[in-house]
């Protein structure tokens, strides 16, 4: 099957890959209590959490900066049962297919093996073909330019792979992420499994966004049918 020259699938990995949103509010909790802060409810954080509104929950005697900086350090061990539905499982069978890359690049600050083990106990490990977090970006000296920006690993994963931006596809849950494409000119599909993350992207521009991994499948079709204009989303 042919890929039209799309070489390389970049994904992001919590709530994009895997869902798992009791470890983010475990490792909310847990940093609130290194500030002596009350801890908060399920319901309450993923309410803010979908709003993207968390920094609110934050006294102001709190860096929220340094808030996240600690809070993706604590995400690196699952205290939860990770989940892949049925069409992530769909889309990674298929690029494999389509000869294409899967490569990850987490928010999380922490070694790549803590993702491979969640992989491996997904079973999807073989459609997996490089991973890059937060450490990775430490280690190989790279910059983020703003909070959770991204834009300086997907160019090392760029030259890594020898492929250009516009062979590339990036698929995440965050604004963040979106900026780093636009930082970078990759081609961005926002992941919104909820109607408040899809008001987040439309609010900052996102033009693709789909609710599952089928219909990100269904944008892929049509870039690879040139269905869908690469500068359209810019």
């Amino acid at each position: 099957m042919l890929t039209n020259g799309i070489k390389l699938i970049i994904l992001d990995y919590d709530l994009t890959l895997i869902d798992n949103i009791i470890d983010f509010y475990d490792s909310f909790n847990e940093t609130l209590r290194e500030y002596c802060v009350e801890t908060v409810s399920y319901i309450d954080f993923y309410n803010r959490f979908m709003r993207d509104d968390l920094k609110s929950i934050l006294p102001k005697f709190i860096d929220s900066e340094s808030f996240w900086i600690k809070m993706r350090s604590k995400l690196c061990s699952s205290k939860s049962i990770n989940y892949v539905d049925e069409y992530t499982r769909f889309f990674l069978y298929n690029t494999r297919l389509m000869n294409m890359k899967n490569v990850i690049v987490s928010g999380k600050y922490c070694h790549k093996q803590y993702i491979v083990n969640d992989l491996i106990a997904n079973n999807i490990i073989d459609y997996i073909d490089d991973i890059f977090t937060f450490l990775d970006l430490d280690l190989l000296n790279g910059v983020e330019e703003e909070l959770f920006d991204k834009s300086w690993l997907l160019k090392y994963v760029l030259n890594k792979y020898g492929v250009e931006p516009f062979e590339t596809v990036f698929i995440g849950d965050y604004y963040m992420d979106y900026v780093s494409c636009l930082k970078t000119g990759v081609f961005f599909i926002g992941l919104a499994r909820s109607d408040y993350r899809y008001s987040v992207f439309r609010k900052h521009g996102v033009r693709y966004i789909a609710r599952d991994f089928r219909e990100v499948f269904l944008y892929l079709i049509d870039l690879i049918n040139e269905k869908t204009s690469y500068f359209t989303q810019y």
